[in-house]
């Protein structure tokens, strides 16, 4: 069981790595009440990191529309995942809080964003919505729009 578990999420990321690359990406939007649950569970597990993934549409329009969770072991330097996305769900990308007052990525931020997805944030201390920043795959600013 465990041997095809590990073959289907080797396959999974291949897969995003293959769409990824060849889908071209005009705007992104991402949902304020979104906005506002990440604000919220940054605010709750302070000090310690969160972890959550994007759920979304892919297309030249990408709409960030929800959040999930996996179980994962935080402190507050870093957040460790369990990588059991289903093949079903959209998921798109990353977010995690940074206790301190940077939300730029590691390299180990870098390296996560690389398996998980094509759009990624990260909100620092205090957590409020101007502290979120997002990245793509590579750990590249990008912009993103809040919309109602």
């Amino acid at each position: 069981m465990k041997i095809i578990q590990n073959l289907m999420s080797n396959l999974k990321n291949k897969l995003k790595k293959i769409f990824a690359s060849t889908t071209v990406i005009n705007e992104i939007k991402i949902k304020r009440e979104i906005i506002k649950k990440i604000t919220s569970l940054a605010k709750e597990t302070h000090p310690k990191e969160f972890l959550a993934f994007f759920e979304g549409i892919i297309s030249p329009t990408t709409i960030i529309n929800d959040i999930f969770y996996q179980p994962y072991i935080a402190n507050d330097k870093s957040a460790f995942p369990r990588l059991d996305i289903p093949l079903t769900t959209n998921t798109i990308g990353s977010v995690h809080s940074h206790p301190g007052p940077k939300n730029t990525p590691s390299k180990a931020d870098r390296r996560f964003f690389r398996k998980t997805g094509i759009i990624h944030a990260i909100i620092r201390y205090p957590y409020k919505e101007q502290d979120i920043a997002f990245y793509n795959h590579h750990g590249e600013r990008i912009s993103v729009k809040i919309v109602d």
